[in-house]
């Protein structure tokens, strides 16, 4: 409250003034003001920095209000001048500081939209990059003009408020709702589910999107493939992927999460958006008769030696496996078995049997003893490319993350050289690509390359694998 002095030098006093709405020095934060006070004579005039003020005496104590008081950033003078009917005056003055509260815009969560990330990344701008944020109790980090919270939320409806206060101490609050959703999933073990998930994001970020990297750490024997994205205007990423369960997987509930991060097209470096899925897997137990592969040979295939390992997979690993009638060996869900073949076509039946019933695969063998396959020909002083496939488990596949490889015996003038990175073909494959140089020297003629690979984890062994890589040298 702020009060006018008695005038000097007048035989009648002057109004006496009195400010109400406000404070010397008072830190305020909107552009215009409006002025109250209380003033002696009901009949005088009074102006605020050259505003004419209302002036309302019905209420027994004259009140004045000078409405629409202009400010600037910063510091301002505030003069009070009040002439009475006796053309006295009085005056008062005080200062009033203005702080403007940032600007703050959110652009993620889009008000109201699903998201299937329990720490939810919450996105926008601030005018004033000093500002410090915080989102219901976390801080954001402030980079230039955009902030970033990574924001835990609960199952169900959410309201995020988001609190900007800036250098000058002005305060900005926005609040969004979000909806958390995980992904609730019942899979059969030894079976997959296929599905899709929508990330809802800005047109601006939509129409800027490049490639995506994808990282997650899963439970054993689950394995996630993502499927694709489909972009669907005007601002929604549709995820399309398939979760495999293999048939040993104990029943149980199972809790992983799958980040997707989002690049931008034109500048690979910088990452646009990055959401997650919370993937919530219940596993039930196999149902019905198993099902039975070959993985070692095809049907029609041609050998040139016998016997043959028979090799493939059972979804139920409590499965009995037959080899045309022989017990196979079962380990988990991989099966093995020695068959004797005779020159010329062999039938070969598989049969896996549980409590539900019997499942069979039949393939041909042909057994051609004069025959040589050979897996590459290279001219003298030439090379070709080739590739071999290692058959290995379920189990063992998901885990495979390096490898290393060396040669065990070949000809002094051939070459054999791991050319590229392996792939990996779900449920059980790795392809291994190879080069094979011939120097200037070579003798054309059929010759074997072995070579050994190691699969790995992280450095641990999982398995060693030998093959041969049959050369023919042309000249």
């Amino acid at each position: 409250m702020l009060a006018s002095a008695s005038g000097v030098g007048f035989t009648l006093p002057p109004p006496t003034v009195i400010v109400t709405s406000h404070s010397d020095g008072e830190v305020v934060n909107t552009p215009t003001v409006s002025i109250v006070g209380n003033i002696s004579d009901a009949t005088s005039q009074v102006t605020v920095n050259g505003i004419n003020a209302v002036v309302d005496g019905s209420g027994g104590s004259p009140v004045f209000t000078a409405s629409g008081v202009p400010l600037s950033e910063g510091v301002n003078a505030i003069t009070v001048i009040a002439r009475g009917a006796n053309n006295i005056s009085t005056s008062i003055s005080f200062t009033l500081t203005l702080a403007l509260p940032p600007t703050l815009t959110v652009s993620h969560p889009i008000g109201g939209q699903l998201t299937h990330s329990g720490t939810y990344k919450v996105q926008g701008t601030i005018s004033d990059p000093l500002s410090t944020i915080d989102v219901n109790g976390v801080s954001a980090v402030v980079t230039g003009n955009d902030y970033v919270a990574d924001v835990p939320l609960a199952v169900g409806s959410n309201t995020l408020t988001i609190t900007a206060t800036g250098e000058n101490t002005a305060v900005t609050v926005a609040t969004v709702n979000v909806t958390y959703q995980p992904v609730e999933l019942t899979i059969e073990a030894g079976t997959s589910s296929s599905a899709f998930v929508d990330f809802i994001t800005t047109p601006d970020v939509f129409n800027n999107i490049g490639t995506r990297n994808i990282s997650y750490a899963l439970p054993p024997q689950i394995s996630y493939a993502d499927d694709g994205q489909v972009n669907i205007a005007p601002q929604t990423l549709r995820i399309n992927y398939t979760i495999s369960v293999d048939a040993t997987k104990p029943e149980g509930v199972y809790a992983f999460t799958v980040t997707y991060k989002f690049r931008d097209s034109t500048e690979p470096t910088i990452f646009l958006r990055e959401e997650n899925i919370d993937f919530i897997v219940t596993v039930t137990a196999v149902s019905g008769p198993p099902i039975v592969t070959i993985t070692s040979h095809t049907d029609g295939e041609t050998v040139n030696s016998t016997p043959i390992t028979i090799i493939g997979t059972v979804s139920d690993s409590s499965s009995t496996v037959t080899v045309n009638g022989a017990p196979a060996s079962v380990v988990g869900n991989s099966y093995s078995a020695s068959v004797d073949l005779v020159e010329g076509s062999n039938i070969i039946t598989v049969s896996a049997t549980n409590s539900f019933g019997t499942t069979n695969q039949i393939i041909n063998i042909i057994l051609d003893t004069t025959a040589v396959v050979v897996d590459v020909t290279v001219p003298v002083g030439g090379s070709v490319a080739g590739s071999h496939d290692i058959i290995t488990t379920p189990t063992i596949f998901s885990q495979i993350n390096q490898y290393s490889w060396g040669v065990v015996s070949s000809p002094a003038f051939l070459t054999y050289s791991d050319s590229s990175a392996a792939s990996l073909i779900s449920p059980d494959t790795v392809r291994f690509p190879y080069t094979v140089d011939a120097t200037g020297s070579a003798v054309p003629g059929i010759y074997t390359i072995t070579v050994q690979y190691n699969l790995l984890n992280s450095g641990s062994l999982l398995s060693t694998e030998s093959f041969d890589v049959v050369v023919e040298v042309v000249p």
